[in-house]
């Protein structure tokens, strides 16, 4: 019987696991439609595994039975990992979501992904009062079977997706030049009814952050022509989602969630900002902002690109590849965006004409909670 809130925490022995499995996606699909509303995803390493936001991990002390076992190596910075974390997170996202949508009711679930690595204060405490049913799963170095564990009983996940390789390390002189982290990352977006694309935008700005995020959140003036206008959420509703979801990806650093009322927001003044976080579909936006902040004397901003997250109605609707431009910091670390399933990713706007159309079939006024609202989110 599905539960209305849904916990699957996976168990990897390292980050890059992580990052070059996909025999996870399995069980991400099995706990997506055991879920009517929210599905919350852990990715959960040893606390003595390698992180790129804490530095190469601690050596054991002499005299230890580790002590005598080689310690790994340390990871690339975050700004090098940017590309195969972006590409693990859309298949994240994306199995939840395709499972999600073999119900009519798809739009109306929505799904969290936290690496807990990337938390720095630690894990999540799960327990199932506040976070519903909760799933296990292992990964046992095999991407070919894996048992998928409940409260409930046990299963069988086979994964069906080619498990992708991990991009170089940064090297040479272009990626000397590109910062492990930035204090400062901005970004901007309408975020509205937050979704899949929203949520890998805001946690690879967050994964590039150490300090302070700064979210511009589009106001009415920006929103004059937005299809299905009467069902966009209120600006302060979709401030608080994006301030929650920051806060349960990232609590370490500080959202600054902002109304964003031009192009620029606080990039056209704001000397301490480092990167811009955008989509393909908004680059200019961003070098727009450069162009600006150059006339100003203001250092000129790194650009990352978000190949797999669309605007709105622009969203993929099977796949999405994109290079990125020479001039992306991600490029040093290897190249290419490879191709994602995206299919059962639904922009914004899709959002609400599916609302709207079941607000006519109804007869009366629909609605789709935000999976950071109320007692959807769950206690950190």
């Amino acid at each position: 019987m599905a539960s209305a809130h849904r916990t699957l925490v996976l168990s990897f022995p390292s980050l890059p696991a992580f990052l070059a499995s996909s025999a996870h996606l399995a069980p991400v699909r099995s706990s997506a439609r055991a879920t009517r509303t929210r599905l919350l995803v852990l990715v959960r390493t040893p606390a003595h595994a390698p992180s790129p936001w804490l530095g190469p991990a601690p050596a054991p002390e002499t005299g230890t039975a580790s002590s005598a076992d080689p310690a790994p190596p340390p990871l690339p910075p975050p700004t090098a990992l940017f590309l195969p974390l972006e590409r693990a997170l859309a298949r994240t996202y994306a199995a939840a979501t395709s499972a999600f949508f073999e119900s009519d009711d798809g739009p109306l679930k929505s799904v969290d992904v936290v690496v807990e690595q990337l938390r720095l204060v630690g894990g999540v405490c799960v327990n199932e009062t506040e976070h519903g049913d909760v799933d296990r799963w292992e990964w046992d170095g095999d991407d070919n079977d894996d048992v998928l564990t409940s409260a409930s009983g046990k299963g069988k996940g086979r994964a069906d997706d080619p498990a992708p390789a991990l991009e170089p390390a940064v090297s040479g002189d272009e990626a000397a030049a590109v910062p492990s982290i930035y204090p400062v990352v901005a970004l901007g977006g309408t975020f509205d009814h937050l979704h899949a694309g929203h949520k890998i935008l805001l946690t690879m700005a967050c994964a590039i952050c150490s300090d302070k995020l700064i979210v511009g959140v589009s106001d009415e003036v920006l929103l004059q022509n937005k299809k299905y206008k009467h069902l966009l959420e209120p600006l302060d509703a979709r401030i608080r989602a994006v301030e929650q979801f920051v806060a349960l990806v990232r609590p370490s650093i500080r959202c600054d969630a902002v109304p964003l009322q031009d192009v620029y927001g606080p990039t056209a003044h704001d000397p301490s900002v480092g990167a811009l976080v955008v989509s393909d579909e908004t680059r200019s936006g961003g070098d727009t902002i450069n162009t600006l902040r150059r006339e100003k004397s203001l250092s000129q901003l790194d650009i990352y690109t978000i190949s797999l997250v669309a605007d709105d109605a622009r969203l993929p609707s099977s796949s999405s590849s994109a290079a990125l431009p020479p001039s992306d910091p991600a490029a040093a670390a290897g190249g290419v965006a490879a191709e994602v399933p995206v299919s059962a990713k639904m922009g914004s706007t899709g959002i609400r004409e599916w609302l709207d159309r079941r607000r006519s079939r109804l007869g009366g006024p629909s609605g789709r909670g935000s999976s950071t609202d109320g007692e959807t989110r769950g206690a950190v």
